[in-house]
Parts: structure tokens; C-alpha cells; sequence
């Protein structure tokens, strides 16, 4: 039901593998060009480091792809429980460092 709010009241888009994770995007724009911004993941634990994350995310790349988007936006918030963790994912995601700025680190790459 949380998701059906999010799409009613938000632009965020979600992608669910019902039983397994989600992950919730909205489109953007970085450097005068179209982006997809994926706020969200979540893999139940135990399918963490199983890819499934990185699944995900890649299946969000071809929709934004198809939609003419060139880079992908992650980010992490620097207070939240498992924010090592988080930086490393994106990291091993091929995320680059893009700034820094509040409690936010905010990540891209081109897709």
C-alpha cells in the first residue's frame, strides 16, 4: 500500500520484487542532462551480497536508458544506521564521487 501512496502523491517510481526488495527512482537532470536518481534499496538480509541490489539497479538503467537518461544518481545519508556499508556498495556499483553537501554524498555514473 506504501507504494501505491508513493506513486499517487510523489514522482517516485518503484521497483518491486515482491518477497525479495525493492527500490524506489524519480528522473532528475545532472550536467544538462537527463538522469535517473535511485533513492532507495532494500534486499531482505538474507539475500544481501547476492547482486540483487545491482539487479535492480540495472533494470532501472535500461528503463531511464530508454527514456534518453545518460548518468544515474545515488546517494547516502551520512546518519543512517549502515551508511559504511551503503558507500560501499555504490562504490563497487561504479558510482563515482560527486559532492558532498548537509549529511548527503552524493554519487554518479554514466549509464
Amino acid at each position: 500500500m506504501y507504494f501505491d501512496y508513493l506513486k499517487e502523491k510523489t514522482d517516485k517510481k518503484v521497483l518491486e520484487m515482491p518477497g525479495l526488495g525493492f527500490s524506489t527512482y524519480s528522473y532528475t537532470e545532472l550536467f544538462n542532462s537527463d538522469a535517473v536518481y535511485i533513492e532507495d534499496v532494500y534486499v531482505i538480509p538474507k539475500l544481501r551480497r547476492t547482486r540483487l541490489a545491482s539487479t535492480m539497479a540495472n533494470e532501472i538503467y535500461k528503463k531511464a536508458k530508454e527514456l534518453g537518461c545518460e548518468y544515474a544518481l545515488g546517494s547516502v545519508q551520512v546518519d543512517t544506521k549502515d551508511a559504511t556499508e551503503s558507500l560501499k556498495v555504490l562504490i563497487a556499483h561504479g558510482m563515482k564521487l560527486l559532492k558532498c553537501e548537509d549529511q548527503l554524498i552524493w554519487f554518479y555514473k554514466e549509464i
